[in-house]
């Protein structure tokens, strides 16, 4: 299971990649190119980040493939999202995280985590629910009144690197993939 999950995350995720540049094409405003570079190095930190860990807490069951499967389609939302409007951005962005927050939660259970690693599993899950909590925020924001699509999309993203920073901080390591 361990093989075959990682093989299928790298896959599936390349191929989320390689369509993207797809879509630049139906790009109209400027946020939308922002967009799409901060969402390609965040995915590809997630992708980095995450295909460490797997091999660390490898899949045990089927629902752990069904998770990655679900985690690979919210990142391919992710990605495609971008040319629609910020709020179904920051949607996609919530529900891949909130898989994320899943998957880390199914590691907590199943392989215990002790130490540094516990710390690490720990300052994931945190980091995961409050950026799922200010992606939604943000969309009341954008629904409820008129902001520059800019303005907010340079606030979360300044938002995700302190947050990253504070993970980072908090387990005592900064990588910097």
């Amino acid at each position: 299971m361990k093989t075959i999950s990682l093989k299928f995350v790298d896959l599936m995720v390349g191929i989320v990649l390689g369509a993207g540049f797809l879509w630049v094409t139906n790009f109209h405003q400027p946020w939308q190119y922002l967009a799409f570079l901060f969402v390609y190095l965040d995915i590809l930190d997630y992708w980095l980040d995450h295909s460490s860990a797997q091999a660390k807490f490898p899949s045990k069951r089927i629902f752990d493939l069904v998770l990655t499967i679900l985690t690979v389609l919210a990142i391919f939302s992710y990605t495609f999202t971008i040319q629609f409007g910020l709020w179904p951005l920051l949607l996609a962005f919530g529900l891949f995280k909130f898989f994320d927050f899943i998957w880390l939660i199914r590691v907590e259970k199943q392989h215990r985590p002790h130490g540094e690693e516990k710390m690490f599993v720990n300052s994931w899950i945190i980091c995961d629910i409050l950026e799922v909590g200010f992606a939604l925020a943000m969309i009341i924001l954008l629904l409820q009144i008129s902001i520059q699509p800019m303005t907010l999309l340079i606030i979360f993203i300044i938002f995700r690197v302190l947050v990253w920073l504070l993970a980072t901080q908090s387990h005592k390591k900064l990588f910097l993939n």
